[in-house]
């Protein structure tokens, strides 16, 4: 009886090892390893898989997992439940990186059955976010820190010679001349601040930053600033990205706006006529902070003492990276904002444009038909004339000129008034066509 049982068990064993066998030489997955490469921060890049079934059957129950640790870098479509027999499918799998200074690397499940047994494929991932051409909003919270005097610049900023050109903090300027720094007021960096930094020249659009510790060193968590009422230029230096309300705590109501790389945040309410701009205003919207990044707090009263709140809780992943594909603008180290609410449906792309017809600035359409518009100035003069605002509707090329009223913030409504540069920091703008 027991020669028997061992008997039944080996042949079972073995059935599983030629299934699994033949699964995995008739199940394809082309490419089985995706190097996305260094990938300029916030920028979303697609990879296309091909999955094969050259088996005699259907595939069923097809599934694709992504490990939590990789959720905030790699996204997938998802999956048709079955494959027929000799049929194939193309997947895209989509990585971006919002923070500086890590590597996302790890593994992809691909879960499906033939008949009664089951299988698991992966596809191994790797991706590093990197500097892009431009402006640049980073911290530095990798840094090995002998000095209480802070590191100069300079060091820091040498594996990037000799590109890096521009550093703009809110206690200075440096800028490289024939690879050589002129230091205008600045030498050293604080810990707590952050450096908008200008990457210009060469050939290559992607600029990586690699710091070679053996290991992730932080600034400690508990480490306190001074935030001044008015502008601040901080860096978040926890690992894990989180809320702007979670992160600043118990003196969140504090907080008046913060200006990011490519978003703001206003932390007031608008009362209007029209109270539902309160909850449309991409500047209302959630967001969240992320290593190694820098952001300018605009703080209603001062804070002394302020450290980042450090919780676990409540973890949110940040939606992958989009950019406006259609309106080409030039990025400068600073911006003013526009907040656009009621776009027609099946309009995609938002362009703001001056007097000379140069676009300024752009903004996806968010679920809500509305946009958050970051403006540039012309660097060739002040702009004092009108902006335009022109819109791209889906499967459309044409763009369609746009009326719009202006909300006056003094009367708190909506006016038939033109917007111009250089006016105030924030601005809503109402669509009145399509």
């Amino acid at each position: 009886m027991i020669k028997c049982r061992i008997t039944a068990l080996i042949i079972l064993l073995l059935f599983f090892i030629i299934q699994a066998v033949y699964a995995s030489d008739h199940f394809k997955i082309e490419p089985d390893l995706i190097n996305f490469g260094f990938v300029p921060i916030e920028t979303g890049v697609i990879k296309q898989v091909t999955i094969k079934n050259n088996t005699d059957s259907t595939i069923t129950d097809l599934s694709i997992t992504i490990p939590d640790s990789l959720l905030s870098y790699y996204k997938c479509e998802s999956l048709p439940n079955t494959i027929e027999h000799q049929d194939s499918i193309t997947i895209h799998i989509s990585f971006c990186c919002h923070e500086m200074f890590v590597t996302c690397e790890g593994l992809i499940y691909i879960e499906y059955m033939i008949g009664v047994n089951s299988f698991t494929d992966i596809i191994e991932v790797h991706g590093e976010p990197a500097l892009k051409r431009g402006w640049n909003w980073i911290s530095f919270p990798k840094l090995n820190r002998r000095s209480n005097q802070g590191t100069e610049i300079s060091a820091i900023l040498k594996p990037l010679k000799p590109f890096a050109r521009i550093v703009l903090c809110k206690g200075g300027v440096m800028e490289s001349i024939e690879n050589t720094w002129t230091h205008m007021g600045l030498f050293y960096y604080d810990d707590t601040a952050f450096i908008k930094l200008r990457m210009l020249g060469g050939n290559e659009n992607v600029y990586p930053f690699e710091l070679k510790e053996d290991s992730l060193s932080l600034i400690p968590a508990d480490t306190a600033l001074d935030l001044n009422k008015g502008y601040n230029w901080i860096g978040y230096w926890l690992p894990e990205s989180q809320k702007l309300r979670t992160a600043f705590g118990t003196h969140w109501d504090k907080v008046h706006a913060i200006k990011a790389e490519g978003w703001f945040y206003i932390n007031q309410k608008f009362y209007a006529n029209d109270y539902s701009i309160i909850f449309n205003l991409p500047a209302n919207q959630d967001r969240l902070l992320h290593y190694g990044r820098g952001y300018v707090v605009i703080m209603k009263e001062p804070v002394k003492g302020f450290y980042w709140t450090n919780t676990t809780e409540n973890r949110t992943q940040e939606l992958l990276c989009k950019k406006s594909s259609y309106f080409a603008y030039q990025e400068e180290a600073n911006y003013e904002v526009v907040d656009v609410i009621n776009i027609p449906e099946n309009a995609e792309e938002l362009g703001a444009f001056n007097a000379d017809g140069v676009c300024i600035g752009a903004g996806i359409v968010n679920e809500s038909h509305a946009a958050q518009i970051l403006v540039y100035p012309c660097d060739t003069k002040i702009d004092t004339e009108d902006i335009f605002f022109k819109l791209k509707y889906y499967d459309e090329t044409d763009l369609h000129l746009i009326e719009y009223l202006l909300f006056d913030n003094s009367d708190k409504k909506f006016v038939d008034k033109k917007l111009h540069v250089n006016t105030q920091v924030y601005n809503i703008i109402k669509m009145c066509n399509g």
